[in-house]
């Protein structure tokens, strides 16, 4: 099965109030609270204590702050596709991942794209900042740290696993 990590703090030099990204938790909004306990209950509790808070989960489902979708480079997924959806134990890459749910499907892709101008493209259509604060939206993100996130040129697929996002349309 493939593997989609997700960070649990933003990388260093972000201008951010929050140290943390809260996405799991943001995934998690995706899903009711009797899906979510029995899960958050079976995380081995060092790990729970360190990276995951259902306080959070549930002001995420209150504001509807829900991370939808995820932007990666590269264009090797497809919808149907299943992925685990993880976090770092430690070090990127250098520490073990944990699982934050089961299995994800990809229920959409799209074509992301940012110019060297600093211009966004969704399926080659010109995304307007209007448009940018939604994906940054499905992406768990706001529109600031989404800019700073992808601020040079970039070419990558946006990825759709959120019924949420697949049901709020960017055009």
């Amino acid at each position: 099965m493939k593997v989609i990590t997700f960070s649990t703090e933003y990388p260093k030099g972000f201008d951010c109030t929050d140290r943390l990204t809260w996405f799991p938790e943001k995934i998690w909004a995706n899903f009711s609270q009797e899906q979510v306990e029995p899960f958050y209950n079976s995380i081995p509790a060092d790990l729970r204590d360190r990276f995951f808070s259902l306080f959070a989960y549930e002001q995420h489902v209150k504001c509807n702050w829900i991370k939808g979708t995820t932007i990666r480079a590269g264009r090797r997924w497809k919808t149907g596709d299943k992925f685990s959806p993880r976090i770092w134990t430690g070090k990127p890459y250098n520490s073990k991942q944990f699982a934050i749910w089961p299995e994800l499907t990809v229920l959409k892709i799209e074509i992301f794209e940012r110019n060297l101008c600093g211009n966004f493209f969704l399926d080659g259509r010109f995304l307007g900042d209007n448009h940018i604060d939604t994906i940054a939206e499905h992406d768990g993100l706001g529109p600031a740290p989404f800019r700073s996130w992808f601020n040079k040129e970039f070419s990558g697929q946006r990825i759709t696993f959120g019924q949420t996002a697949l049901n709020s349309p960017i055009f």
